[in-house]
């Protein structure tokens, strides 16, 4: 009787032990399936970037050949409206799934070189009244001039080390995001932000381009407003602006307002960006043409990684971008007449 009874507790425990091990190697390889699932969805995503990275290549040298190659008109990279690269920074669809933007800099802000007046006017869009604008202007010619003499409402090493930060380069910046490391503009919240610093170069000149530059830009111009900036780009829609008059009857200033601050054609410095599907980051580039270098054509004088770069509105069943114009056609040199 007890010997049943033995025998049988053995039977139930090998079947408990045998629905143990039978879990043990559900569950291991439930577990291993999601690692490789896991692998070959991070393989392929590695893939598709890798594919990305090479497209966007290729289309960066594309486009430093057509900046090589292409005339600069007043309509942009091209000799009309219909084959020019816009140079506002509109959004065409580059190589594979890849996005490319292109923006004169004499439509930013150049923050080394412009007038306190212009900068002032962009700072009261985003809140900093004039009041306030003076002393950060002072603090950002005191981060760029050399020497120690302060500006009344600047600062200089001394008040750098007091603040824990480090000192003033006594150099122009470099790009657009080192702003946030001069004193009293670190404060400002919108200084790391896109859609502050996309108003901004440090290269080039610090005229400014009607033709190219955004609603924003346009209305750091003394008298534009927020209405007579949006009219005038929409004219510019139906052709390049050339004429001071037109842009001093839209900002309702007398003429002689606007002399020596305005230039209508694109300048050598264009502002490349470009991004692609899967990428959490854009990649910005400065290029500067040099022409008469005997040794290149062109330099870049800075480059970075922008976060968080999928574009507006965007959708990955549909195309939101225009298509870039066709290349111009190669034009081969007559042959020698002997």
């Amino acid at each position: 009787m007890s010997g049943g009874y033995t025998c049988r507790r053995q039977r139930g425990f090998v079947l408990a032990l045998t629905l143990w091990v039978l879990a043990a190697i559900a569950i291991a390889a439930a577990y291993f399936a999601d690692r490789t699932h896991r692998a070959i969805v991070l393989a392929q995503r590695s893939q598709d970037n890798s594919e990305t990275l090479r497209a966007m290549s290729d289309s960066r040298a594309e486009m430093l050949y057509r900046l090589a190659t292409t005339q600069l008109t007043p309509y942009g990279l091209g000799p009309d409206m219909e084959r020019a690269v816009r140079l506002d920074n509109t959004r065409y669809r580059a190589e594979g799934q890849t996005w490319l933007q292109v923006q004169d800099d004499l439509g930013l802000i150049n923050v080394n070189r412009a007038g306190d007046e212009r900068l002032t006017r962009l700072l009261d869009q985003y809140g900093v009244g004039p009041s306030d604008a003076q002393p950060l202007l002072d603090k950002l010619h005191d981060y760029i001039e050399p020497g120690e003499l302060r500006r009344l409402n600047g600062a200089k090493t001394v008040d750098y080390t007091a603040a824990g930060m480090p000192p003033p380069t006594h150099l122009p910046l470099l790009t657009p995001y080192q702003l946030s490391a001069v004193l009293g503009w670190s404060d400002l919240p919108f200084v790391r932000d896109a859609q502050f610093t996309n108003l901004l170069t440090t290269s080039g000149v610090g005229l400014l381009n009607p033709n190219m530059a955004p609603p924003e830009v346009l209305m750091t111009i003394p008298g534009m407003t927020k209405q007579s900036a949006q009219a005038l780009i929409e004219r510019r829609q139906l052709g390049p602006i050339t004429d001071v008059d037109l842009v001093a009857r839209y900002a309702g200033v007398p003429i002689d307002t606007l002399m020596f601050q305005l230039q209508f054609f694109p300048s050598n410095s264009l502002q490349i960006t470009q991004g692609g599907k899967g990428l959490a980051w854009a990649l910005r580039y400065n290029v500067t043409f040099t022409p008469t270098d005997p040794d290149r054509p062109w330099h870049i004088d800075y480059a970075f990684r922008l976060p968080n770069a999928k574009p507006p509105n965007s959708n990955d069943n549909q195309d939101p971008f225009a298509s870039l114009p066709a290349l111009p056609a190669i034009v081969e040199p007559a042959p020698a007449v002997d």
